[in-house]
């Protein structure tokens, strides 16, 4: 207890001094006037006491935070979150994603490498349409790369005619009677009157081919083109290396003889209003003789080649396209007549 003036007797509460009555004055009308003045103010006192000292700090606008480039507010809680093409370890700090990779999702996580493949050239990249495939005639093993440059050409001698492509077994080898340098989708069929070995990487590698009664010193290559149900991106190499076996079985030949040499994208009406994609092959497949070529005329037939490569269909005939000994152009114009250009 404490005493306050007059001698009304007080208890401390909470650092405020409350006033209950006076010894000498406590039937005094003005005496409990005063009391009743005193104690509605102190208590007045002590109620605003206990909430300046207990109630919650009322929360910051969120418009209080300023997010450099790159964040944004996210809700009441003002934080800031990296956006779409930055990142960072989510303290409001962000960097833009590095080229060869991307982000399309707020928040710290991690930008996503380019795939094998790809490329891509833009800073704060946001989708993965942005990484672009690599050249036919090229490859890449690696993700997260940033120029045309960092995919790698096929070694001369051979060839790729797929884009996008993700290691070196895409390149094929050029066959015989043909050549090619760096980076090709194809492989060059040398001049009339000359031929190369296999894997020929210039057109000096065409060497003039004698007149021999031996016909086993000709190199004679029969070309045709089909279509397959397939986009050209989803063709890859090992969907190409079974359609080639499907080619040599009903050709009757090693796969080693039978090449693929371009592939295009080609649309066929489906509906009234719909078309759908495919893809045309050129096919071309070695044979040691004139004798033998006509032979896989014979078999390359549409039943033939249905009963390996179902989806298969036979857009240009099978006819010879190159001879060594100098009569190509004859025997092409010969082989024309079978071609059938029905879609």
């Amino acid at each position: 207890m404490y005493l306050c003036l007059h001698d009304r007797v007080c208890v401390l509460c909470v650092r405020v001094c409350v006033c209950l009555y006076s010894r000498h004055s406590r039937n005094s009308t003005s005496s409990s006037n005063y009391m009743s003045e005193r104690t509605t103010s102190s208590i007045g006192a002590l109620k605003t006491s206990k909430t300046s000292r207990f109630a919650a700090t009322p929360p910051p606008s969120p418009h209080h935070v300023v997010c450099s480039t790159g964040n944004f507010d996210s809700v009441a809680d003002s934080a800031c979150l990296c956006g779409i093409g930055f990142t960072g370890p989510g303290d409001g700090v962000c960097t833009k994603c590095a080229k060869g990779s991307y982000k399309g999702t707020n928040g710290s996580d991690a930008c996503t490498s380019c795939l094998h493949g790809k490329y891509s050239t833009a800073n704060a990249a946001t989708g993965a349409e942005t990484c672009q495939n690599c050249a036919v005639g090229t490859y890449l093993t690696t993700m997260g790369n940033y120029a045309a440059t960092d995919c790698v050409p096929c070694a001369e001698g051979t060839y790729s005619s797929l884009e996008g492509a993700t290691d070196a077994s895409t390149c094929l080898e050029c066959i015989k009677g043909t050549f090619s340098n760096l980076a090709r989708s194809a492989c060059t069929i040398c001049p009339a009157g000359y031929s190369s070995r296999d894997r020929s990487s210039k057109v000096t590698d065409c060497t003039a081919v004698e007149d021999s009664n031996d016909t086993k010193d000709y190199t004679v290559i029969v070309g045709m083109v089909l279509s397959m149900p397939i986009s050209k991106a989803d063709f890859k190499i090992d969907k190409q290396t079974s359609f080639r076996k499907g080619i040599s079985l009903a050709a009757g030949v090693i796969m080693s003889k039978v090449k693929i040499t371009n592939i295009e994208t080609i649309f066929r009406r489906h509906s009234r209003h719909v078309l759908a994609e495919r893809i045309k092959i050129h096919v071309q497949v070695a044979a040691e003789d004139s004798s033998n070529a006509a032979s896989l005329t014979n078999k390359l037939t549409v039943e033939n080649i249905k009963s390996f490569i179902p989806e298969a269909e036979i857009i240009s005939s099978p006819e010879v396209v190159f001879v060594s000994n100098g009569n190509s152009s004859v025997q092409k114009e010969d082989a024309k007549e079978k071609t059938n250009t029905n879609t």
